[in-house]
């Protein structure tokens, strides 16, 4: 599984547009990095699902509501990014670094 989330995490199309956060393959990912992720993945995300469910007549259109799924998304965002992406990322730079 972590050879997996590795190759994925590897590939250019996943980091993009963020391709500038991207750590070199021996260095750690940081709670700092993956806040600047979260920022930008949760909020679009977030974005994307209020205005989906506002659409669909599903979600009232509230600032409130709006706020809402803003941090739902950056929590679930910022969890997957940290128990995943952080996770087997930090494991691989950690087995990296030993060998340098």
């Amino acid at each position: 599984m972590e050879d997996f989330f590795n190759k994925l995490a590897d590939a250019d199309w996943t980091w993009w547009p963020l391709l500038s956060l991207r750590p070199p393959r021996d260095q750690k990912i940081n709670n700092l990095r993956l806040l600047k992720l979260t920022a930008f993945l949760g909020t679009f995300a977030g974005l994307a699902v209020f205005l989906l469910g506002g659409l669909s007549h599903k979600i009232p259109f509230t600032i409130l509501n709006a706020l809402l799924w803003l941090a739902l998304a950056w929590v679930f965002i910022f969890a997957y990014c940290k128990f995943l992406l952080a996770l087997f990322w930090n494991r691989r730079a950690a087995r990296l670094g030993k060998k340098a």
